[in-house]
């Protein structure tokens, strides 16, 4: 790789114009994961390019794959002549759907459709803008219609399944979230093993492998669902994060605990194997038959008391930075701290562990009822014995409220405007979680509606 960089920067030096040379060194440097460096080379070769739509493209791929979205719409803006190609147009659509210019992504979608009718992704794209204002039916119109041009198309599939989840239409539902990895085949992660579905009704000699696949939070919501499968198979083996380990040790319906890491195949003679997120489809849940909780069977490691004199509330104000969505529903420190201000009777607790804490120092140092325990927060062993001494958590749509909520720790739970499906649509209770309340904006990413209403619920 580093003498083909060399030989082509040594002919570039010869023809510094020359866009095909321009174009495979940006090609090589995007391969070593310098990215800035392979846009600088396309911006080079865009000026000199006869095929200037295959530049461009490459060049708003690249931006689109880093998430500059900015650098998408400027060179698009320097570059109007070449708006009539699809490839195009759909990155340029993303880039202001990603910088919350709908209007201007609706504009880009529909003139795909204007170029291509057929072009079912761009119904979908439409579609994906709708849900953003709750205009539900509108959205299932447009995946639909992608539909009919395309019936397997996976990212319908499944958003129309989380609508239904979304409005407790959980038997639809459920079925969707089934093309949730772009097909249920590709949820398998055992080769060879046959998945466990509807067919397979006698299981009582059968070894059963269920596995995590998502985040930290869908693994203790979903885990409920192991004693149910326990009680119809001889051996149930689970496959979990290393990181949650220590709340399921003790956890009896489980039979072989693990990680992906320490998991050998060759170990277990096993049946069926089915993702964790894949049981309620499995056993049909519905509204009215979501099993108990999983409560966390955990070793308290370290042994934490927390002063009663005063009313305790953990807090954790934003999800994990990794993940996509994490920027909706998470709040800044600023959206939570008049409620820490205005209540100098209630301590709070600390539970954000990914923060910036030269960023937030000079906004708590005067305030007597912020303790920070982030240095406590090193499993969710001494997670969980720290949450269970609170008497509320306040928490945004991550692990801390699952985990929080299994436990039967009152949880306040501050959700964005367009919330996931799993916490429904307009309620303030769950019935995942019985001791869950929550507050929702009421504009989108705007959070003092909900922290008003969560500020008169801890003084009421």
């Amino acid at each position: 790789m580093k003498n083909n960089e060399k030989e082509l920067r040594k002919r570039l030096t010869q023809d510094p114009t020359n866009y095909e040379v321009l174009q495979k060194l940006s090609l090589c440097l995007y391969n070593q994961g310098k990215y800035n460096r392979a846009i600088n080379f396309l911006e080079k070769a865009l000026l000199t390019t006869p095929n200037k739509k295959e530049i461009l493209y490459n060049l708003c791929a690249i931006c689109n794959n880093i998430k500059n979205y900015e650098k998408i719409i400027a060179i698009c803006a320097n570059n109007e002549n070449l708006l009539q190609d699809i490839k195009i147009l759909e990155v340029l659509g993303f880039a202001f759907y990603h910088t919350n210019q709908l209007q201007k992504a609706t504009k880009y979608y529909n003139q795909i459709i204007t170029l291509d009718k057929q072009y079912y992704k761009a119904y979908a794209y439409l579609a994906d803008i709708e849900l953003l204002d709750k205009n539900y039916d509108n959205a299932l119109a447009l995946y639909n219609k992608s539909l009919a041009i395309d019936k397997n198309y996976p990212a319908a599939i499944k958003s129309i399944g989380m609508i239904h989840l979304l409005q407790a239409n959980f038997k639809e539902g459920w079925e969707g979230y089934e093309w949730r990895a772009g097909s249920p085949e590709n949820l398998l992660l055992l080769p060879n093993i046959k998945r466990l579905d509807h067919n397979n009704s006698n299981l009582k000699d059968k070894i059963i492998c269920v596995y995590a696949e998502q985040g930290f939070g869908d693994t203790i919501q979903f885990a409920r669902f192991l004693p149910l499968l326990k009680a119809s198979c001889k051996k149930l083996i689970f496959i979990c994060q290393d990181k949650l380990i220590s709340l399921f040790t003790y956890e009896t319906s489980i039979d072989v605990l693990c990680t992906k890491t320490s998991f050998g195949l060759s170990k277990h003679n096993i049946d069926y194997q089915i993702p964790l997120l894949s049981l309620p489809y499995f056993f049909k849940t519905d509204i009215n038959n979501i099993p108990p909780l999983l409560l966390c069977s955990y070793e308290k490691s370290i042994d934490f008391k927390i002063d009663k004199t005063s009313m305790t509330v953990g807090i954790c104000w934003a999800g994990n930075p990794l993940n996509f969505n994490c920027k909706t529903r998470s709040m800044k420190f600023d959206d939570i701290l008049p409620l820490i201000k205005d209540n100098p009777h209630i301590v709070f607790y600390n539970l954000q562990v990914d923060y910036d804490k030269e960023e937030i120092a000079n906004k708590i140092k005067d305030l007597k009822n912020w303790i920070d325990l982030t240095d406590k927060l090193s499993d969710f062993a001494q997670t969980a014995t720290i949450i269970e001494e609170l008497d509320y958590v306040v928490s945004v749509d991550t692990v801390i409220a699952h985990l929080a909520g299994s436990l039967g720790v009152k949880t306040l739970l501050m959700l964005p405007y367009v919330s996931e499906w799993r916490w429904l649509e307009e309620r303030t209770d769950s019935p995942w979680y019985s001791t869950i309340t929550i507050f929702r904006q009421n504009k989108s990413k705007e959070w003092d509606y909900a922290v008003n209403n969560l500020n008169k619920y801890l003084n009421q």
